[in-house]
């Protein structure tokens, strides 16, 4: 019983993109994951710019690269950002993974999507993070949460700290927001 709200396909020219990846990187990634509506398709041993074949009936949303080495995804995730930024967002969801996706998507856009469309009465919006791919989502919400666990550079965008992952973070934040609560 699913309704999808609003689309974020790949659906822009992304050929030059690929391009570029199998001519800087191809040999610096391990594989690829492609994502298509309520699917995903893990691709190996087959060059980058394939994802065009085999994917021109679908829609794609979102590609995945994973890296051998964090440092190779930190680099290529810099150098595609400032290459590409006019039309796709190019973040890490951990050190050795790079997801790219539309400029218009990606968590922080799908906050403001509930708060301003879906949800527009509603009191705070809180999130919870742990790596880069959510520093736009901690920055949208009223709260934002960064996990003890989490690089710096996220910790910073947050709003507050919770203990990592391991340790009941989740637990940890709804407690927080509870006692906060009883106190005004």
């Amino acid at each position: 019983n699913r309704k999808t709200i609003r689309e974020f396909p790949l659906d822009c020219y992304y050929d030059d993109v690929l391009a570029y990846i199998n001519s800087n990187y191809a040999d610096k990634i391990n594989n690829y994951e492609v994502y298509t509506h309520g699917d995903w398709v893990c691709i190996e041993d087959q060059p980058v710019q394939a994802i065009t074949q085999l994917f021109e009936s679908s829609k794609v949303y979102k590609l995945l690269f994973r890296f051998y080495k964090a440092d190779d995804a930190a680099v290529m995730s810099r150098d595609l950002n400032e290459k590409f930024h006019d039309r796709f967002l190019f973040d890490r969801s951990w050190p050795f993974g790079l997801e790219m996706h539309i400029k218009e998507s990606g968590k922080g856009h799908c906050v403001r999507i509930l708060k301003e469309e879906m949800c527009p009465g509603i009191h705070t919006s809180v999130a919870i993070g742990d790596f880069e791919n959510d520093i736009t989502m901690l920055k949208a919400a009223d709260i934002g949460f960064a996990m003890e666990n989490a690089p710096n550079h996220v910790k910073q965008a947050a709003d507050r700290i919770a203990p990592s992952n391991d340790n009941d973070a989740i637990c940890y934040v709804i407690n927080a927001l509870l006692q906060q609560d009883s106190k005004e």
